[in-house]
């Protein structure tokens, strides 16, 4: 039903351009996976002219908009997410036009399904699964063991008086001979700067 909205003819074609990028900001498909979903589009109705929208529209997924935001600011961030919307449900337009015109547009009801294969007694698909699950583990775990051991939850002692801190709360530190120091106070503070060796 909302893939056959528009009616028929350019209205259709304009009608599912800009329906193309917006169930790609919906389902947050980055530039790996909008193929296949193009694909699954395609062969559930989707029009052509949405279906090459669709593909360009990885560039506002909702984690870019954020992005573009942050770097440039909401102004600009919104802006250059309006532009790039027009200019991705224009292209799915005239990219379904050029290939009309050409006679290259392919019908999606000629599908050849090939013959699958297993490895090992298991179909590819599931091995891959089985993997990307392992690297996906794995960098979990590189994760938890980066934070624990963040430079940031390192303890240091205060030069002056001996008290034990934790570098993300050190309220007051200095720079001397390329080394970082820290204080819990800023009397702390000044009396190393006054004589550092008698510290150190």
């Amino acid at each position: 039903m909302l893939f056959e909205g528009g009616g028929t003819g350019f209205s259709q074609v304009a009608y599912n351009s800009v329906l193309g990028p917006l169930i790609s900001m919906a389902t947050f498909v980055g530039s790996m996976g909008n193929v296949p979903l193009a694909a699954v589009l395609w062969g559930s109705g989707f029009a052509f002219a949405g279906v090459i929208a669709f593909i360009y529209a990885d560039l506002i997924v909702p984690q870019l908009i954020r992005i573009y935001r942050k770097i440039w600011g909401k102004k600009i961030g919104n802006r250059l997410t309006v532009i790039l919307f027009v200019s991705m449900a224009s292209t799915g337009v005239i990219v379904y036009y050029i290939f009309a015109v050409s006679g290259l547009v392919p019908d999606p009801e000629v599908v050849e399904v090939g013959e699958g294969f297993t490895l090992l007694g298991y179909q590819p698909v599931t091995i891959l699964n089985v993997v990307f699950l392992a690297v996906a583990l794995a960098f979990t775990g590189l994760l938890v063991r980066g934070r624990k051991g963040a430079p940031g939850d390192r303890v240091v002692d205060d030069p002056v008086t001996g008290a034990e801190l934790t570098v993300k709360d050190a309220p007051y530190c200095t720079v001397h001979d390329e080394s970082i120091y820290y204080f819990e106070s800023e009397d702390s503070r000044a009396e190393f700067r006054e004589s550092p060796d008698r510290y150190l």
